[in-house]
């Protein structure tokens, strides 16, 4: 693992994940579809990159410095960031 003090800030971050529904609605049906409820999502991991248009977060990181199961977040998709370390 690299030396702590290289590791980047691991943070929370509350955002609203993107949503759909796979079949033909009817207009009554439309008014209760997913599009209309938000579906938010909580993902936890070091910070790897984060500018103005997205946040992108990584689930681990192996002994040589690499990167596993990165995440790139939309900035308008985010609603939170709460840092952790």
């Amino acid at each position: 693992m690299p030396r702590a003090e290289r590791r980047p800030p691991i943070v929370e971050v509350e955002w609203e994940d993107a949503a759909n529904n796979p079949r033909w609605l009817t207009p009554d049906e439309v008014l209760h579809a997913v599009h209309l409820h938000p579906f938010i999502a909580h993902s936890v991991g070091y910070v790897i990159h984060d500018d103005k248009t997205a946040m992108t977060l990584a689930e681990g990181i192996n002994s040589e410095g690499w990167y596993g199961a990165c995440w790139r977040i939309p900035r308008g998709m985010i609603r939170k960031v709460r840092k952790l370390r």
